[in-house]
């Protein structure tokens, strides 16, 4: 909330950057990440290497693939969190998918991404459904946000469940298809649309 609230009456625009955690080795995604954070990164996105990241386009996909070759975890990302809280105070959102935090455990998982400082949760593939039975209750318990999806094929109904759902920021994927394919929208108009919902929740566009 400070770091868009701040934004806005700056006139400013908010830059996320993502990085996967672990890519290309476990040191250098650490500097990497901290370079992006020093060069004007507001929210730091850290990526939890999977091996089946179906939203994402091939970089993703091989930066994953390395990175889980290397050897990182979901320890190492929960660690990379803990260490730049440490150092700072912008907002750490761990980006990935659902798989790992059910197999460690739903409230395990939030209890753990709290201690290590981590601000909120982006998890492409979690169903508003799911989010409400498992999610909800834990991320409240430990002041943890989630960040759901918008996209150009969203239903009205869809984008209105997004920013009633949403305590972080919209995601507004500008784009049809997988991170880093050519444009295939007009995304002025596409950002256009979802103007009337900023006073309810912040739109970050990404993909």
């Amino acid at each position: 909330d400070t770091t868009f609230s701040s934004a806005r009456a700056a006139g400013a625009t908010v830059l996320a950057p993502f990085v996967t955690v672990g890519y290309p080795d476990i040191d250098t995604s650490e500097e990497i990440a901290a370079e992006l954070l020093q060069s004007g990164g507001d929210i730091l996105e850290l990526g939890v290497p999977f091996s089946d990241p179906l939203a994402d386009g091939p970089t993703i996909q091989r930066a994953s693939e390395i990175a889980l070759k290397q050897g990182t975890r979901l320890d190492d990302v929960l660690s990379l969190s803990k260490q730049f809280r440490s150092i700072c105070d912008k907002p750490l959102m761990l980006m990935g998918y659902c798989n790992p935090v059910y197999r460690r455990g739903v409230e395990r998982f939030v209890k753990e991404a709290r201690a290590a400082g981590a601000s909120g949760l982006i998890l492409p593939d979690l169903p508003y459904e799911s989010y409400s039975r498992d999610f909800a209750e834990a991320l409240g318990q430990e002041g943890l946000s989630m960040s759901f999806f918008v996209s150009p094929t969203s239903t009205k109904e869809g984008i209105e469940r997004a920013f009633e759902t949403s305590t972080a920021f919209v995601y507004g994927v500008a784009n049809v298809g997988l991170t880093g394919d050519i444009p295939s929208i007009d995304r002025d108009d596409f950002f256009r649309g979802l103007q009337n919902h900023r006073a309810r929740c912040p739109i970050v566009a990404g993909f």
